[in-house]
């Protein structure tokens, strides 16, 4: 078998294998421990960096939230004013047809109005032709009756100087039988 000694100095050794084993595994464990501790500190700086974008990006939600309310009113208000447009436009519609009939109305009327105004201007032509050839036969009448007054003045005064003659005449007469 094997001596005692030799055991006990080996299993000392092997304790002190192990002691330093333990030491060398407890001083890397503290190494590591000691990163870990680098590590956790650098991951809780980055979670903290990341609850920062987290709360940076829960802003910039709400702003979008409130971006899309916005545009939510804005297109509500896009889609009253194209309901005006539709009004208006209708009410263009209106007009047009409205003009439309004042034109034509306007056109019936002037048409009317040019036929009715041929008319009476022929029926005034008409008058005035007969007034022309009334006051015509007027005019020949009154130079007819101009030249029959010119002719029995004519022959009256004709008459008269005869009638004045014969009484000149036997005016001379009875004064010669006077005297």
């Amino acid at each position: 078998m094997a001596d005692p000694m030799d055991l006990n100095a080996r299993v000392t050794s092997i304790d002190e294998k192990l002691d330093r084993w333990s030491a060398s595994v407890d001083a890397h464990v503290k190494q590591f421990d000691d990163r870990f501790q680098l590590v956790d500190e650098r991951l809780q700086r980055v979670d903290e960096q990341f609850q920062r974008v987290d709360d940076r990006f829960q802003q910039i939600d709400e702003r979008f939230q409130q971006v899309d309310q916005r545009f939510q009113q804005v297109d509500e208000r896009f889609q009253q004013v194209d309901q005006r447009f539709q009004q208006v436009d209708e009410r263009f519609q209106q007009v047009d047809q409205r003009f439309a009939a004042v034109l034509k109305l306007i056109a019936d009327e002037s048409q009317n109005n040019r036929r009715h105004n041929e008319h009476e201007a022929e029926k005034t032509r008409r008058h005035f032709d007969i007034v022309a050839e009334q006051m015509k036969s007027e005019r020949d009448l009154a130079l007819d009756q101009s030249l029959a007054t010119n002719e029995r003045l004519t022959r009256l005064t004709a008459t008269t100087a005869a009638d004045h003659k014969s009484f000149d005449t036997r005016i001379t007469e009875l004064e010669k039988r006077q005297d």
